[in-house]
């Protein structure tokens, strides 16, 4: 039979062509179906963000309704659902503490509570702040202590003479209370130069605040909570005593104190008040002064008690009573006393007594009898004073 070629050919054409349809169809169809499946990922996508965009924003008007200002809460609603379900729960918790969050969540330390570490700290720091009262009943209960350390004075006795902080300065106060107790309780603890680092920083921003508060109001609002007062004055405490080798303990016992050294804590007390003027002569905090004044009021009867001890045991560095000189006198750092306090600077004027204080050559706790006062040389620049001993009239 013979071999039909243009039959081979037409028949050969149309399979080809037939085969040709087939693929296109199918490529066709691959691509309809990936289109539907582009178009259903585009729109799962668009479902989504709208889902996120509507979360974040019933999560930022919650967040701004707590007490965070929009860019705050904006950042908070981009870490997503835990941060923002912490931050709002942290809300909460500042609200009835009478705290600032904006302020809390925005300290460096505060790492946008993104980590464990920087919830705990932001937890720690509204934990710190003072219980809101709402009709007359504390809603949290203040375990901070206010019983100021070194002196037996309980704050919250006195709390009626001093005004509250507002909630920026209240979230400062309760953020360096933190700090404060930390260093207090461990001050070689491995974060503690971060800690000092951090106070340092706060304080500073402190200062700028209270200065430009002073030159628009010529006036300052109170900046510390009694509880961070007396946090900051146990941490100042225990660093002054560290320096004669002792501990502050946690019920404020002095640590590796034996009989006959209690003189040393009042001189480290004098110690711990020049370095809390220094830090509040910007802030001007009344309730800080107050503390000030307690802890220095109780170091001189304590010294005072200690001087007249030596002096009745002969244990005393006698000079030879020394003549007044007005128009010479000058204190230790050159300076002629001011006429307020001339009266009480001029009694110092026993010229041996003055010039061996200036050669340095009394060592702390000497006590020193000149025949009208005695002098407790402590080592210290008296910040009332700027004499580096305390005065006692004998006959007192």
């Amino acid at each position: 039979m013979a071999f039909n070629l243009q039959g081979f050919g037409a028949g050969f054409a149309s399979t080809l062509t037939s085969r040709i349809n087939e693929d296109r169809i199918r490529q066709e169809k691959i691509q309809d179906e990936a289109r539907t499946i582009a178009t259903r990922q585009r729109l799962a996508k668009e479902a989504k963000r709208e889902e996120e965009k509507k979360i974040a924003e019933e999560t930022i008007g919650m967040l701004t309704m707590l007490g965070y200002d929009e860019k705050t809460a904006a950042s908070i609603a981009k870490n997503g659902v835990t941060a923002s379900q912490f931050a709002i729960e942290a809300g909460q918790k500042a609200m009835v503490k009478g705290v600032d969050p904006n302020t809390i969540w925005n300290f460096p330390s505060s790492g946008g509570g993104v980590s464990p570490t920087s919830q705990a700290t932001i937890n720690s720091t509204i934990d710190a702040g003072k219980p809101a009262d709402i009709g007359g009943m504390t809603t949290t209960k203040d375990t901070t202590d206010t019983t100021l350390s070194g002196t037996g004075i309980n704050l919250k006795a006195y709390q009626e003479l001093f005004a509250e902080p507002a909630k920026v300065e209240s979230s400062f106060s309760a953020r360096l209370a933190v700090i404060s107790q930390e260093l207090a309780r461990n001050p070689d603890r491995k974060n503690a130069e971060a800690l000092k680092q951090e106070q340092k920083a706060l304080l500073a921003d402190l200062e700028k605040m209270k200065e430009a508060e002073r030159e628009k109001t010529g006036t300052v609002t109170e900046s510390y909570s009694l509880g961070s007062v007396s946090s900051t004055v146990r941490e100042v405490r225990a660093n002054s005593l560290s320096r004669f080798g002792f501990k502050l303990g946690l019920n404020d016992e002095i640590e590796n104190m034996n009989a006959g050294q209690e003189y040393l804590a009042d001189i480290s007390n004098l110690n711990a008040v020049a370095q809390l003027t220094t830090r509040n002569s910007k802030i001007q905090s009344e309730t800080m002064q107050f503390a000030i004044r307690g802890l220095y009021d109780s170091a001189q009867v304590g010294l005072a008690d200690y001087a007249f001890e030596k002096n009745a045991d002969g244990k005393t560095v006698n000079v030879t009573a020394g003549e007044l000189a007005r128009n010479t006198f000058v204190d230790m750092k050159g300076r002629q006393p001011e006429a307020s306090n001339t009266e009480d600077l001029i009694a110092l004027n026993n010229i041996e007594f003055m010039q061996n204080v200036r050669a340095k050559k009394y060592r702390i706790g000497d006590v020193i009898n000149d025949g009208v006062n005695l002098y407790v040389y402590t080592g210290y620049t008296d910040p009332i004073t700027n004499m580096p001993f305390m005065k006692y009239a004998l006959g007192n």
